[in-house]
């Protein structure tokens, strides 16, 4: 599989979600590059954020909570469907 592999979670409150996460699954460790990773989480957002008319700020309005998780090679099992 190739990157990136990302799975987006909706994680809900009483009545509305209350958070939604972006987990990005990247080349390089996030904990050992924090520097490159935090800088790769802000720039996904402001890209988010150019490209869909400040999504990320209209989900926040809500009370919505808003993040991207960076994890290392390996670390998303995401099911796939293999074609015979």
């Amino acid at each position: 599989m190739g990157f990136p592999r990302f799975k987006i979670l909706v994680h809900p409150g009483t009545y509305e979600p209350k958070n939604v996460e972006i987990v990005i699954e990247v080349s390089f460790d996030p904990l050992i590059e924090e520097n490159r990773a935090k800088r790769l989480g802000e720039q996904f957002i402001e890209n988010l954020n150019r490209q869909f008319n400040n999504i990320v700020d209209r989900i926040n309005n809500y009370g919505i909570t808003f993040e991207v998780k960076l994890l290392p090679v390996g670390s998303l099992k995401i099911r796939t469907k293999a074609s015979a």
